[in-house]
């Protein structure tokens, strides 16, 4: 096969119908020609050319094939293009480009999207490929918001809010982020966050793979890597790596921590109204079930507590020693066995101690039984008495007398029998009878 390049023709700027390219075959049995022309143009109107077929005296003619001429360097101050631009080289524009068919970039769609919408901004094979004419919806990755019909919604990440066709007001951030969501007023942030949730709104999703089960996700804030993993419990809160990954219909709970739901002797997974706060390593150090308070581990008080600060039935400490170290503790009622359980609270603890009566004592128990007749100048305090504030109580088995020799502010006799209230202050670092 030859060529046959047209070298004399003048170079053209538009190609009309009418025009007519001459051309002479010799009469040589089996010869092809093809016929070459580049186009230079300034103005990107093409009109399709008509080719008439030439009177062929000997051999077999072929109607050659016509093919829409591409664009090769065009440079121009506008350009305006109603249809499909395919560039083969360089575009060049130095003025405004008004494409209103949308525009392929190296195989990405930019334009409007579906329903071509002028308030909705989409970047992404088949993005908001299913809208009609909602508005207002902005769409970044290949497949986001691709089934929407709805407006206000944001999504950015390959099939990032997918599914959601009706839903409004919605924001989807990242690869499959809130994939399956049909519902509006929910912010879905993370790879696969909140994949599973079909239904559900006013939900806040934070984190890879958090809230990623499927099914209803009302009222949710799950913050952290797979943060409420398998979770379908309405209004419930989880902050942290894991926070109530294992937690499944369990509703109404909040978590601090990366304490999973099951973890520490603590099982919430179906369980409602939980408040926790865990550790590092996801263990639970207090939580509360909506009756009840419960602390793992020594409650240290370095402050006041008063009635109004800790009020309740039952104050219990299950940690290693079971202790309450604190510097004062006041309450409007007294504190006994049947409204403090505390394993070992010196000086306040249930139970009694018998004391010999001398110079010095030092009971050990809230109430002591005080032998013998000897004169007792001073009385030793004993924690949480020791530099605040206290009562202890004495019973009297002997006719024991006490002075003012030591710390006992006003001197007596015990009468056998009669409850002796001793109170001490640490101010004057005295004891006061409740009688002489």
């Amino acid at each position: 096969m030859s060529n046959v390049a047209i070298s004399d023709l003048p170079v053209a700027t538009v190609i009309n119908a009418t025009d007519i390219i001459p051309f002479v075959q010799p009469a040589v049995a089996g010869t092809t020609k093809t016929i070459t022309k580049t186009l230079l143009f300034t103005s990107p109107t093409i009109a399709t050319p008509t080719i008439t077929n030439p009177t062929v005296s000997t051999g077999t003619f072929t109607s050659p094939a016509l093919v829409t001429p591409a664009i090769g360097a065009a440079t121009g101050t506008s350009l305006t293009l109603t249809g499909l631009a395919t560039v083969g080289t360089t575009l060049g524009v130095t003025g405004v480009s008004t494409l209103t068919g949308g525009a392929v970039i190296q195989g990405m769609t930019v334009g409007l999207g579906g329903g071509a919408n002028i308030n909705n901004t989409v970047v992404g094979l088949n993005a908001l490929f299913s809208n009609v004419v909602a508005g207002n919806n902005t769409a970044f990755g290949a497949s986001a918001l691709a089934l929407t019909t709805a407006g206000d919604n944001t999504a950015v990440g390959r099939q990032a809010g997918f599914n959601n066709a009706t839903g409004t007001e919605s924001v989807y951030i990242g690869k499959d982020a809130g994939f399956n969501d049909t519902d509006g007023s929910n912010t879905i942030i993370g790879y696969s966050a909140g994949f599973g949730k079909t239904t559900g709104d006013s939900t806040t999703i934070i984190g890879r793979n958090a809230g990623s089960a499927a099914g209803n996700h009302q009222s949710q804030t799950l913050v952290g890597d797979d943060a409420g993993l398998l979770t379908t419990g309405a209004n419930s809160t989880f902050l942290g790596v894991n926070s109530g990954r294992l937690v499944t219909t369990g509703a109404k709970n909040t978590i601090i921590g990366a304490y999973n739901g099951n973890n520490g002797g603590l099982d919430i997974r179906t369980a409602n109204n939980y408040v926790v706060l865990s550790d590092g390593d996801g263990n639970p150090r207090a939580y509360w079930n909506g009756a009840n308070a419960t602390f793992n581990g020594s409650l240290t008080a370095t402050g006041l507590a008063t009635t109004g600060a800790i009020t309740g039935d039952t104050l219990t400490l299950s940690g290693a020693s079971g202790s309450l170290n604190a510097t004062s503790i006041s309450s409007n009622n007294a504190i006994t066995a049947n409204n403090a359980s505390i394993a070992t609270f010196i000086a306040m603890s249930g139970g009694v101690n018998t004391v010999a009566s001398a110079g010095t004592i030092a009971p050990v128990k809230q109430i002591a039984y005080i032998s013998g007749t000897a004169a007792i100048a001073t009385i030793t305090p004993q924690t949480p008495i020791t530099g605040t504030n206290g009562t202890i109580i004495l019973i009297p088995t002997g006719a024991f007398t006490w002075t003012t020799a030591g710390n006992i502010a006003i001197a007596g006799t015990a009468v056998v029998g009669r409850a002796l209230h001793m109170t001490y202050t640490a101010i004057t670092d005295k004891w006061y009878p409740s009688y002489v």
